[in-house]
């Protein structure tokens, strides 16, 4: 078992499983196991988790992130551009969870305590954008009204399904949009109602199986949604449950692409997800970085 000498445990009370913080002694106890010494340390706004990260880079082996998937987002953005980064382990402290899934860690947070314990260090793709980071996803057009849409309320009482309650509401307000994108030196353009580029392999706890994906190959998945209704809306969440593979989509609905240097420019400026947070717009200049990161996963 892996022993690391001092790790930081950054916990944020209020993301989707609101008793983590309650239990949060027996969490330490269990990650003390392969930790020498644990700085723990509680966010109480956004921004909070970058702040940490970055603060206590140089001094820690180690961050340990009990939080959702945004919690998560803060901390590459704290730690992306320090030289020597810290080694990363999520806990699925959130709504969704969706990093700790690609990343095989249990979805039970004392259960991904014993599991990380034990675990071992391997190397994940970061992906670059603009001055910022994301690590499992970028979109642009309906999942950006789907995330707007997404209330507090509704996260907490219907969990994982508010996705799809929110991608429902935001119907009526997509719209087509021009693009212009540039797919390592190769042009496309044409109308979409959402462009997402994945680096993980699940996106609102569902698995993303249309093309095969790697964490650490340095590539990157585009997938185009051409329009959008709601019958084409059902045909696009019915391949995602069939778990089917990249022959079976209908390529007047979705267009897929493998890239490692994406640009994306639209007419005018439009909002952009990343991991779930909406904080920059177009125009998109994206960069997998290969092996850019190092996380801590069940052996």
């Amino acid at each position: 078992m892996r022993k690391f000498r001092k790790a930081l445990l950054i916990y944020n009370e209020l993301a989707g499983q609101k008793n983590a913080a309650s239990n949060l002694g027996e969490y330490t106890t269990l990650l003390t196991q392969s930790v020498e010494e644990l700085l723990v340390r509680k966010t109480s706004k956004k921004g909070d988790a970058k702040e940490l990260s970055f603060e206590y880079s140089s001094i820690v082996d180690i961050i340990f992130v009990l939080g959702g998937d945004g919690t998560l987002h803060e901390v590459i953005n704290g730690i992306g551009d320090i030289v020597n980064r810290p080694i990363i382990a999520p806990l699925p402290g959130g709504t969704c969870n969706d990093m700790t899934r690609s990343l095989n860690i249990p979805q039970e947070i004392h259960r991904a305590c014993e599991a990380l314990s034990t675990g071992k260090v391997i190397h994940v793709d970061g992906v670059r954008m603009n001055n910022q980071y994301f690590i499992n996803f970028l979109g642009v057009g309906l999942i950006v009204e789907a995330s707007k849409n997404r209330s507090s309320t509704e996260k907490s009482l219907l969990g994982s399904i508010s996705y799809y309650v929110s991608a429902l509401k935001s119907i009526g307000n997509s719209e087509t949009f021009s693009y212009s994108m540039t797919l390592d030196h190769e042009k496309r353009t044409g109308d979409a109602v959402m462009i997402l580029v994945t680096n993980g392999h699940y996106i609102g706890t569902n698995n993303i199986p249309i093309q095969e994906s790697s964490l650490n190959d340095g590539i990157g998945e585009v997938y185009v949604i051409k329009k959008t209704d709601f019958a084409t809306l059902m045909e696009v969440i019915k391949i995602v449950a069939s778990k089917k593979n990249h022959l079976n989509y209908n390529p007047n609905v979705l267009t897929c692409y493998k890239a490692s240097h994406i640009e994306i420019e639209t007419e005018k400026p439009m909002p952009l997800d990343m991991d779930g947070e909406v904080s920059s717009s177009t125009p998109a200049n994206i960069q997998f970085l290969q092996d850019h990161f190092q996380f801590l996963v069940p052996s």
